[in-house]
């Protein structure tokens, strides 16, 4: 037996793109290829929705959540003075987007985390942090 939860289109995608499409007939999710339900039951159960793009107003947001709105200055500043094209590059990355991915913007964080954590050893970046942070700036 199949024991759907709803998690959205990207569910049924993530499902097709690994073999494991399922469709609901008469009220029962069935395979659509005679797949292995516990398989189908697994993927259901670990799929986490991504979250959802950012726009440029949601990241500034963003960044005022996790306190390093004001930090980010500072942070520019001394990359610019050690490596002036890696600061036009986190310069771009930082400001230069018109929407911001989860992923993207995790790693962004990660290159820069040394310097935010310098400014202000009391930050948390956890990924659980910004996670929070990230849904509050979607709405």
């Amino acid at each position: 037996m199949i024991n759907y939860v709803e998690k959205g289109i990207g569910l049924h995608e993530h499902l097709n793109s690994i073999g494991l499409g399922i469709v609901n007939i008469d009220g029962i999710w069935q395979s659509v290829n005679d797949a292995n339900h516990d398989d189908i039951n697994a993927a259901i159960e670990s799929y986490e929705q991504p979250l959802p793009n950012l726009t440029p107003k949601q990241w500034r947001v963003l960044l005022a959540l996790i306190d390093v709105a004001d930090k980010i200055q500072t942070a520019l500043a001394q990359v610019k003075a050690a490596d002036r094209v890696q600061y036009a590059h986190l310069y771009a990355a930082i400001y230069g987007s018109e929407y911001y991915e989860y992923g993207v913007a995790v790693n962004l964080f990660a290159s820069i985390k040394p310097i935010f954590m310098a400014i202000d050893d009391q930050l948390d970046l956890s990924d659980a942090a910004l996670k929070d942070a990230w849904l509050t700036a979607s709405q």
